[in-house]
């Protein structure tokens, strides 16, 4: 699933979250912990854009774990660029098993043809 497929599948809520994340990224130099973060191991080659979400409890359960999302992508293929490969829910780490290979297939394929990923726009 292309990245644009899963954020249109987003509840409203969830992606005002990526958007403002996006915005706040956009505006900075350099990208640092806690919104974002170059993997390692089978992860190496990406970085991740990191969403987390405080939930609202309802009175039942004081401390309820956020909503983690992340979005995985690289630098490039031009200078000042991020392309966004992947995202997913972050519900036990183990996506990443899954995620990381597929966002690597896909970078190789945007590095042998940009057109592959598209220039987007967020709101």
């Amino acid at each position: 699933m292309a990245v644009h497929d899963w954020y249109d599948a987003l509840p409203a809520a969830v992606m005002a979250e990526v958007d403002q994340a996006l915005d706040v990224l956009s505006r900075e130099k350099k990208w640092s912990a806690p919104e974002y973060k170059d993997l390692s191991g089978d992860c190496s080659g990406l970085g991740e854009i990191r969403i987390d979400i405080a939930q609202v409890s309802d009175g039942q359960d004081e401390d309820l774990p956020p909503l983690c999302f992340r979005i995985l992508g690289f630098a490039g293929p031009d200078k000042k660029q991020f392309t966004l490969l992947v995202g997913f829910q972050k519900i036990t780490g183990a996506e990443y098993s899954v995620e990381c290979p597929r966002a690597l297939r896909r970078k190789k394929g945007v590095l042998k043809d940009g057109s592959r990923a598209p220039q987007c726009y967020f709101p």
